[in-house]
């Protein structure tokens, strides 16, 4: 993935944020993080 797709992909999903809950949201990019090592 382009490094602008993936910042379009973060601001999309941070406008989620505000309907999944931060916690939950705070988790996910952790786990992505380690998996997918960014």
């Amino acid at each position: 993935m382009e490094s602008g797709e993936l910042t379009a992909f973060y601001q999309l999903f941070g406008e989620l944020v505000e309907f999944i809950g931060d916690d939950r949201w705070n988790d996910y990019v952790r786990y992505k993080r380690i998996t997918e090592g960014y």
